[in-house]
């Protein structure tokens, strides 16, 4: 059941930044903002780059939301002491404590404490003015800068505030600032704005305070100069800081000024305040960010007055200037109110694609982005998803989409809180969405129906993209796919139908045969365990059974289309080497052995071994090998023959031929050994007195010994 919308009190318009990326933050339960810190480090360089503000807070200055003008007296309904030349002014102010929600803001009537915080955005495209403690002294500053006013407020009494602070940004002079004169009598000091790029997730350092830091001091040993800040001893003054930095071990990428202003006069009369008229062009944006925020309180401010959540915080702001003239604004009747919190994690991917949904022509495709939890409370967030309009036919209305947002939302007065264009960019659908309840449990963002237009297959036909939310890993986007196609028509399994050969299938009778598919491949009826592949490779244990698949179209898992089976069997060998002779005697022919061969005489009997015997001597014989079956393969065809003849028969010994044994014989033998000549195949048999099928040494000495009668036959 959808959950109740509820009303927001407040009237300050938290819209959605349009710099993508920036994180928003979060809303708690009773009214009071966490503002989360950034991740990515801000450099001093007058950009704020794409991932420079992650978890950075973001208003969009306008007549409702901005306070134009400051007085020394905070219960008055108007400002007075603003210079009437300015024509355009950007700030933002917001007081950051616990203030009744539903009373009129009015410091002196918070007991609680808390910090007033004033951002203003200077553009030196046309001057700017200063003014302290309403004396109507205006001096003329003529440097971008933002200028920063803090104010620690009635703190837990009735009380004045004993000290304020006010600093300049100065991102774009190359560490040299103009300022105007500081009223007579204020106190104030100079600090520099550490920047030090460290580890992902380790936060800034400190700010380089001289209470802290003793030897990054700019009093007394570095004064600032009074007088035109257009001298030379000012720049003298920022050089000499900057090189004790760099000494120091400090990484500087630009300066801040930072002083502070007493406002508690000799009187004790309440508070006077910093006034800064800010003259820009219309349309200008600007980011501020201020990180150690519990630095300052290191004095005469104690932290636990405040309530902090932990030590580290970060707050920024953007501005925009609204317009050409200058109006004086009353007090709106409610207001906002802040707390200092803990940071916000950077979002680890802000672009979610759907690259596994696959589907047909006449399908529907239905997204669902769910928020799967959010503790606390989300001020805003800003999703757009883009898709293909030449693959995807958006069915959803804007009110179709609405109508599946399943969280609450706070509505601010007069405002949409709620906000579906499906005509965003003419590719895509924004969903704006302002201050969402916290929510322990996933709830539904919004679900979005596309019918499918032509065949999507593996690629990526629909992007996500969140330019705003407090945590993206928070975010979740599934698809799903309705009105589902049924395949019609058959399959069959193509590919040799042998042991270890591959086996595809074929779907060219199958509507729609290119859709996608998951497969499982069967023995026997059985499917084989793992074999779900669009392939598949035949096994030793397939021989002699048969193999089938079944397919299912992934979009309808109700339908299976299964193949004719087909049986396997043992592979063949091929081109078995042909044979050599190894040894040749009268009766006897050995071939050279071959591993897993069969040998064979006339090519039909065929034995193992490699050995024949019993021939007749002076004949010929055709010889044969082939490959011997085995349990996967086939034995092969046999191979070429070759042709050998036994030896005919001779006397032993009698090399010569000559019905003799003489010492020429016993001769002829040794000079065979010892490779002096080489016997024909006739006077080898002769010489092979062993019957070995080798002529050796023995041999050889045997013959001797016979001619010189040491033995009486061969």
């Amino acid at each position: 059941m959808k959950r109740k919308v509820v009303a927001f009190i407040s009237t300050l318009a938290v819209v959605l930044s349009l710099i993508s990326a920036i994180s928003l933050p979060t809303i708690a339960a009773n009214g009071a903002t966490v503002i989360p810190r950034t991740e990515t480090h801000p450099t001093i360089d007058g950009v704020i780059s794409k991932n420079e503000w992650y978890g950075a807070y973001t208003e969009i200055l306008n007549y409702e939301n901005a306070w134009v003008k400051w007085s020394e007296n905070l219960n008055d309904e108007k400002f007075a002491d603003i210079s009437p030349t300015a024509s355009v002014k950007m700030s933002i102010c917001w007081y950051m404590g616990s203030v009744d929600q539903n009373t009129k803001y009015n410091p002196q009537n918070d007991l609680e404490g808390g910090l007033y915080y004033l951002f203003e955005v200077i553009d030196t495209t046309r001057p700017w003015y200063v003014g302290v403690n309403g004396s109507g002294s205006k001096e003329s500053i003529t440097t971008d800068s933002v200028q920063v006013f803090i104010d620690p407020g009635n703190h837990k009494s009735a009380a004045p505030c004993d000290d304020s602070y006010c600093y300049t940004f100065v991102p774009s002079s190359a560490g040299y600032l103009n300022q105007g004169t500081i009223p007579s009598g204020a106190g104030f000091w100079w600090e520099i704005w550490q920047i030090k790029l460290t580890e992902e997730n380790e936060a800034y350092k400190d700010f380089a305070k001289t209470a802290s830091k003793p030897d990054f001091t700019f009093s007394p040993e570095f004064p600032l100069p009074t007088g035109d800040p257009n001298t030379d001893a000012y720049k003298q003054a920022f050089d000499k800081a900057y090189q004790n930095a760099t000494q120091n071990g400090y990484t500087i990428e630009g300066f801040i000024s930072f002083y502070g202003l007493s406002f508690k006069n000799a009187n004790n009369d309440d508070s006077s305040f910093m006034i800064t008229d800010i003259n820009t062009a219309v349309g200008t944006q600007f980011g501020m960010a201020i990180s150690n925020i519990d630095s300052f309180y290191n004095g005469p401010i104690n932290p636990e007055d405040y309530e902090l959540k932990d030590n580290m915080h970060l707050i920024s702001a953007m501005a925009n200037s609204y317009g050409d003239s200058w109006q004086e604004i009353n007090y709106p009747d409610t207001y906002r109110t802040y707390e200092l919190g803990a940071f916000a994690p950077k979002p680890t991917e802000t672009d979610f694609s759907l690259s596994s949904t696959v589907a047909q022509v006449g399908e529907e495709i239905t997204v669902t982005v769910n928020l799967l939890k959010a503790e606390k409370a989300i001020s805003g967030a800003l999703i757009d998803l883009f898709y293909d309009k030449t693959a995807l036919q958006l069915i959803s209305t804007e009110q179709d989409i609405l109508s599946t947002v399943d969280f609450e939302v706070s509505i601010f007065e007069g405002e949409k809180s709620l906000v579906v264009n499906t005509d965003y960019n003419q590719t895509g659908i924004r969903l704006e969405v302002v201050n969402i309840d916290g929510y322990d449990t996933p709830c539904r963002m919004m679900q979005i129906k596309f019918k499918v237009l032509k065949e999507i297959d593996s690629f990526p036909e629909i992007s996500l993209v969140v330019d705003s939310l407090l945590d993206v890993n928070y975010l979740d986007i599934s698809s799903s796919v309705s009105n589902k196609i049924t395949p019609t028509g058959n399959i069959n399994i193509v590919g040799f139908l042998a042991y270890g050969d591959k086996l595809a299938v074929d779907k060219t009778a199958l509507y729609p045969g290119n859709a996608a598919y998951s497969y499982q491949w069967m023995r026997d009826n059985v499917d084989i365990r793992g074999e779900m592949r669009s392939f598949y490779i035949t096994k030793p244990e397939d021989i002699n059974h048969n193999i089938s698949v079944k397919i299912t179209y992934i979009n309808n898992d109700e339908t299976e289309v299964i193949s004719p089976a087909v049986t396997i069997t043992k592979r063949a060998f091929v081109n078995p080497e042909k044979p050599t002779a190894e040894a040749i005697g009268l009766d006897k022919i050995t071939l050279r052995h071959l591993d897993g061969y069969q040998y064979s005489i006339n090519g039909e009997n065929w034995q193992n071994s490699n050995v024949f015997e019993n021939l007749k001597p002076n004949t010929e014989y055709k010889f044969y090998t082939r490959y011997a079956e085995t349990d996967t393969y086939y034995a092969s065809e046999k191979s070429e023959p070759i042709i050998v003849k036994t030896m005919s028969n001779v006397k032993k010994g009698d090399i010569n031929n000559n019905d003799k044994i003489e010492l020429t014989d016993a001769m002829k033998a040794f000079q065979h050994v010892s490779g002096k000549v080489t016997l024909d195949k006739e006077m080898f048999a002769a010489a092979d007195i062993d019957n070995n099928g080798k002529v050796e040494l023995s041999d050889a000495m045997k013959i001797f010994q016979f001619v010189a009668g040491k033995l009486e036959e061969l």
